[in-house]
């Protein structure tokens, strides 16, 4: 089985890309087993004069010039001449044996066409209480068990960093993107904090009669946890993640989202700040914004005609 191995960014981090790449250099797999893909998504200076990547023997690099992480992901899907693609954001650093164990995971379990693994922190914070049920939100998971689903839920449904998935199932994906379908409106560009691109790519596995599974081998340190850890961008993150997810299932489903009537939520509301849950209070708030901004657009015809409130 061949391997492609995708990175994708634009402008990114030295000090982070520099762990995600040397992570990559220290894999178990040999490097000369699969192939490194580098996406740079129109960076003010071109990433491959930026690293060095003269270690590996079958490195390619292409730049992508329509900004945004699906435009990104696609054409790096396009370019991989791999049978299976491991999706490395450049906050992501595998552990030594991820190579390895995805391949051995992808022949023993051929009916999955799309997995995932551990999203931990490189520090091993603890986080506040009230941020703890919005970890995942900004990519902190952990998985004890093996899951595997061929239905539609996030319980089994890999997330972007380290996400595996055949290629001929992300290529039905791509096309969609190519098409400027909807598709191509998920996911982060510029100073968006969109998202649920890769939610839509896992969907793809299960759209075309695959299974989507998470394993508790797989494990990656995702690398941004730690500076996302503040009121302001947790806040501002809510806001993009519900409409993200909204606009995913009225793509995939056409699934209108359900309106939260107004009088319930301002009880619920004072309420919250009678018991000064001052955090909570602005996340529901921002997901009373994300719901009634998207029903609009779907209301208006265009659901890709959002106005960014925040």
């Amino acid at each position: 089985m061949t391997i492609s191995v995708i990175i994708f960014s634009h402008n990114p981090h030295a000090d982070r890309m520099n762990r995600v790449l040397e992570a990559l250099k220290n894999q178990e797999e040999s490097p000369g087993n699969w192939e490194l893909i580098m996406i740079d998504n129109l960076s003010d200076k071109p990433i491959e004069t930026q690293f060095d990547f003269s270690w590996h023997p079958n490195v390619k690099h292409f730049i992508e010039p329509n900004l945004g992480i699906s435009n990104a992901r696609s054409r790096g899907i396009h370019e991989a001449s791999g049978e299976l693609l491991i999706m490395v954001d450049d906050d992501a650093e595998l552990y030594p044996n991820y190579i390895r164990l995805a391949k051995s995971i992808a022949l023993e379990y051929p009916q999955i066409g799309c997995f995932g693994g551990n999203m931990l922190s490189a520090t091993n914070i603890k986080a506040p209480s009230h941020y703890r049920k919005y970890l995942e939100m900004i990519g902190f998971r952990t998985i004890k068990r093996n899951q595997i689903s061929n239905l539609y839920l996030w319980e089994t449904t890999p997330a972007g960093p380290g996400m595996v998935i055949y290629a001929h199932i992300a290529k039905h994906y791509a096309q969609k993107v190519d098409k400027q379908q909807p598709h191509a409106a998920l996911g982060r560009r510029g100073k968006s904090l969109m998202s649920s691109e890769d939610i839509d790519l896992a969907y793809q596995a299960i759209e075309m009669g695959y299974y989507n599974g998470l394993f508790a081998a797989l494990k990656l340190n995702h690398l941004t946890i730690e500076e996302h850890l503040n009121d302001q961008y947790m806040i501002r993150r809510r806001y993009y993640n519900v409409m993200s997810s909204h606009m995913l299932n009225y793509i995939r489903f056409k699934q209108m989202p359900k309106r939260i009537p107004r009088s319930t939520y301002y009880i619920t509301q004072a309420l919250r700040l009678l018991r000064r849950e001052y955090f909570e209070y602005q996340m529901k708030k921002m997901e009373f914004l994300a719901t009634r901004e998207i029903r609009k657009s779907i209301y208006n015809g265009d659901i890709t005609r959002t106005n960014q409130v925040v």
